[in-house]
């Protein structure tokens, strides 16, 4: 794992083998053990010398006597009478042992409670504490419902029938109060109720699995860097997803009876102190679990500070119950079939921070409760079937770092306690339904990096206090209905390196301070209603890769400034109203691969130096060159499309 202070977990390294089948029959091997046992004490008495055979009866002393070499009438008589009583003590003796057996089975173990009082959860006694004794404090501690174990198919009923049946598992020194054996009755709860049948091998072994890009994404890159202290999050970049089977160690069996479970794969337990040998940390992501999360495992282990069954396929609700892990610094239950509402417990987690539960199935809205989370840096619910508005009370999280909502059904507006989150470095809540302006409380987000608006249903100007979130780098507006003009305070936004408000109502002229974006990388203001000319001071932002004002009002000239531009890639300035000639300083755009020009009123012809650029990464070039415009491609092989 990671150092405590960072907050990305990765899946336990060291994985594990072996399991218990309940189902597992009792062998007639265990009788033939019985009689070969007595066959050995019949053959061993036989060999006692006769005075001690006369000193106390022996049913195999007997048996010698009737294995004598000489037997008269009387002798014959007394050997029938030995040979009936043999029979009937070895008869008597499998009759017993198979009677002991099926009690272990049939009989549950409520049955099986020696008089002994159970021990308190909270003693400290050095004292083992007996499986048998477990069941009332289970019960009355509100772990299980006594229900349950009148179930032999409950996974409680066989939780607790494995430590019975392995109580000198149970009874070793190492468990020395009752709150550690209830941890091994939660495991092995959670074990017999989210173990596919047949899938042992995968949640033994576990799979490793590595994601790596392929193509070219203009988000995952800064992602990656951003977010290296957290569990990273999806993007819209293509996934390769490769699974690696680990190794299997011996010395982390599950239910093995020779290791104890603080050693178990995935399972993490406190050292010296008040809380020693209580579980720390459950880390099953990527196990194979299915099934519910029974609300019994977070009661039997609610000492737990790392709760992490994600990248699994659980389903049903997430139980209440995990209100009761109030040590507990992070939770990863994402990756899912999780559905039903997010539980109001989650407030109880003063200590919390980080809550992960993307990608699953959830329902209803974010509760209010979640304000009392002071000390939470991290939340994410993105890939859900979330509404409702999002509470006012999240300006409450003033630790806030990372608040991931996107692709629900959020309505309502965005909260102005927003501006309380002085720490939020990254804020996405792309593709909801989110209406309203931006609140101008956003400015006081001076440490926000990540700021994704895009694909809701707002409207109103761009806010001028975003020019005070000078830590900006990427910023996404999208797919809104905005109005009005960029705000010349962009030109403090000089750590921007993506700008997209494409797909908007934008209006007026492009600022001239645009150009002190010197670190901008990617801008998408296309599909507006932007006018006016192509800055001059385009020509500064060295490092864009790629350009789109296509589809807008822009006029004028293009700027002889834009074939400074040499990292360029993209270029589209389609669907406007340029004029003049192209400038022959265009052809110093080595890189470029993709250039739109058609729906102009350009002049003259193709530049031959913009034309040589085909002969290298060009491959796509529009231009109005057909024989009804004033423009021309003279060269045939330059020109890829003639509008």
């Amino acid at each position: 794992k990671k150092s405590p202070d960072r907050f990305r977990w990765s899946p336990p390294t060291v994985p594990d083998d072996g399991a218990f089948d309940i189902t597992e029959e009792i062998l007639d091997d265990d009788h033939d053990t019985d009689l070969d046992v007595a066959y050995h004490q019949a053959y061993s008495t036989s060999r006692l010398s006769p005075k001690n055979r006369k000193s106390s009866f022996h049913w195999g002393a007997t048996f010698a006597h009737c294995g004598g070499r000489t037997i008269s009438r009387r002798g014959a008589a007394i050997a029938l009478l030995c040979v009936v009583a043999l029979v009937a003590v070895i008869a008597g003796g499998v009759a017993g042992s198979k009677s002991k057996q099926q009690a272990s089975v049939s009989t549950p173990p409520s049955t099986a409670t020696p008089p002994s009082t159970a021990t308190d959860s909270s003693s400290s006694s050095s004292q083992p504490v007996s499986a048998f004794s477990l069941m009332p404090t289970i019960t009355s501690l509100g772990i299980s419902s006594p229900e349950v174990f009148q179930d032999s198919n409950s996974p409680q009923y066989k939780a607790l029938l494995w430590m019975t049946q392995n109580e000198a598992v149970a009874s070793r020194p190492a468990y020395k109060n009752t709150q550690i054996v209830l941890n091994l009755y939660g495991l092995l709860t959670l074990y017999y109720n989210n173990i596919q049948p047949g899938n042992a091998k995968q949640f033994i072994q576990g799979t490793a699995t590595s994601t790596k890009s392929s193509g070219s994404s203009q988000y995952n890159t800064y992602d990656q860097n951003l977010l290296d202290d957290f569990r990273s999050i999806t993007d819209n970049s293509e996934i390769q997803t490769t699974t690696v089977e680990q190794p299997v160690d011996d010395t982390h069996l599950w239910l093995s009876p020779n290791a104890h479970h603080c050693t178990w794969t995935g399972v993490e337990c406190f050292g010296v102190g008040e809380l020693e040998g209580q579980i720390k940390s459950l880390n099953l992501t990527m196990r194979g679990l299915v099934g519910s999360i029974l609300d019994d495992v977070p009661r039997a282990m609610h000492s737990l500070i790392l709760l992490d069954l994600g990248n699994n396929r659980l389903t049903g609700p997430i139980p209440d119950s995990v209100g009761v892990i109030t040590n507990a610094t992070m939770v990863v239950l994402d990756g899912n079939l999780l559905n039903g509402p997010i539980p109001a417990s989650f407030g109880n987690l003063a200590k919390l921070q980080a809550l992960y539960l993307h990608e699953n199935m959830l329902t209803g809205s974010i509760p209010a409760e979640v304000g009392r989370l002071k000390s939470l840096s991290a939340l994410s619910l993105y890939k859900n079937n979330l509404e409702g508005m999002i509470p006012l009370s999240i300006g409450n999280m003033s630790t806030l770092s990372l608040l991931y909502l996107e692709e629900n059904a959020f309505s309502g507006t965005i909260p102005h306690t927003i501006g309380s989150l002085t720490n939020l470095r990254d804020f996405r809540i792309s593709n909801n339904n989110i209406a309203g302006t931006i609140p101008p409380e956003v400015g006081f987000l001076k440490r926000l990096e990540m700021l994704y608006l895009d694909n809701n249903l707002l409207d109103g100007p761009i806010p001028s206090s975003i020019g005070n979130v000078s830590s900006l780098q990427q910023l996404q507006l999208y797919k809104n209905g905005l109005s009005g003009t960029i705000p010349e305070t962009i030109q403090f936004l000089t750590n921007l390196q993506l700008l997209y408000a494409d797909n908007n109502k934008l209006s007026g002229p492009l600022p001239e301070s645009m150009g002190a974006l010197v670190r901008l990388q990617s801008i998408y203001l296309c599909y507006n209603q932007l006018n006016g000319t192509l800055p001059t001071s385009i020509g500064t932002l060295t490092n864009l890769t790629s350009a789109r004002f296509n589809h807008n009002h822009l006029g004028g000239p293009l700027p002889a400034e834009l074939g400074s531009l040499q990292k360029l890639q993209l270029l589209f300035l389609d669907k406007n109203d340029f004029t003049g000639s192209v400038p022959t300083e265009l052809g110093k755009l080595r890189r470029l691969e993709q250039f739109r020009l058609d729906g102009n009123k350009l002049q003259g012809s193709m530049p031959a130096s913009v034309c040589s650029l085909r002969y290298g990464d060009l491959d796509e070039l529009f231009a109005d060159c057909s024989s009804q415009t004033s423009f021309a491609c003279n060269t045939p092989s330059c020109c890829t499309k003639c509008v």
